[in-house]
């Protein structure tokens, strides 16, 4: 069995605040692609629902980009850096199928 790996990647802007984001990828952990699509998603979620923001969507098979159409602020910081922290938490249980690029 062939593990593959999926990646994330962080777009900064000013200030290092993320613009950003893209995931890319499958896993043969199916547990661990529902859990990054689930995180990944729910981001989405509140920058729209919660925050009102507009962001800026592109999502096929092992791929999603979202960016946020106008500058962030803390309040976008504090949900995307929480979507990393639980990415993070989810390597440390599963090695080798997440990766940040």
């Amino acid at each position: 069995m062939v593990l593959r790996m999926i990646k994330v990647h962080l777009i900064n802007g000013y200030n290092d605040q993320i613009m950003a984001y893209s995931v890319i990828g499958h896993t043969d952990n199916t547990a661990v692609c529902a859990a990054v699509s689930g995180i990944t998603q729910t981001v989405i979620l509140g920058l729209q629902e919660y925050l009102n923001y507009q962001i800026q969507i592109k999502s096929a098979s092992g791929y999603l980009k979202v960016a946020l159409v106008t500058h962030p602020d803390k309040y976008t910081e504090t949900l995307i850096r929480s979507m990393v922290l639980g990415l993070k938490e989810l390597m440390k249980i599963h090695p080798g199928t997440i990766e940040f690029v």
